[in-house]
């Protein structure tokens, strides 16, 4: 608990620090830059780049979160979906501790197994105050070395992750979560995936 409520601490300073601080387009184009340390799926050579800012307690991101997957279906390898943390943390308190998590899993090269666990179990969590057992039992169903996950999840490497993608999505202006880019910029969220795909296909066929 000690070492999780450290990160939070960490995490909550880093974006104090920098609010305030907006960016210009040429610097929207630098935060779209997709670097080894994002989490994506598809080639970074793509035509299309989606990058997601989301929380994974946030009900709204738990509906857009299957979309990903049916992108890689419908456009293979036109498209690239890039996830990046952007908890809620002062109305979804458990937020910051899932982040967490999925970074731990993600370590042992399994962060979207953890991620979609995550949302699908969302409401068995989201209001719970013991959190972390939760957490470690997913863990261990998604076969994760249980005792590198516990190390990992409150590691200075994986608070520095997430707080790396929450100053992106600040200076990006990321109010609320969903948040999507599409080639480096934001657009209004489509409201069903059918309306997603069109807007993807508009993309590809430029």
């Amino acid at each position: 608990m000690i070492g999780l409520a450290l990160c939070f601490f960490l995490i909550v300073g880093f974006i104090l620090l920098s609010s305030g601080k907006s960016a210009s387009q040429e610097s929207l184009l630098s935060i779209s830059e997709i670097t080894e340390q994002d989490h994506l799926k598809g080639s970074k050579e793509a035509a299309v780049s989606i990058i997601e800012y989301s929380d994974l307690q946030c009900p709204a991101c738990a509906y857009y979160s299957g979309f990903s997957k049916q992108l890689e279906k419908d456009f293979g390898d036109s498209v690239v979906f890039v996830y990046r943390h952007f908890p809620l943390i002062t109305i979804h308190l458990n937020s910051i501790s899932a982040a967490m998590s999925a970074e731990a899993a993600g370590k042992q090269g399994k962060f979207w197994e953890m991620h979609d666990l995550l949302f699908a179990s969302q409401q068995s969590w989201s209001k719970s105050d013991k959190v972390e057992p939760i957490f470690e039992g997913y863990a261990l169903e998604i076969g994760l070395d249980i005792n590198k996950y516990r190390d990992d999840v409150k590691s200075v490497e994986v608070a520095s992750k997430i707080q790396g993608d929450m100053l992106k999505g600040n200076l990006a202006g990321v109010k609320a979560t969903p948040t999507f880019m599409i080639n480096g910029k934001k657009i209004t969220n489509p409201k069903n995936y059918e309306a997603f795909k069109a807007l993807i296909s508009q993309e590809v066929s430029r």
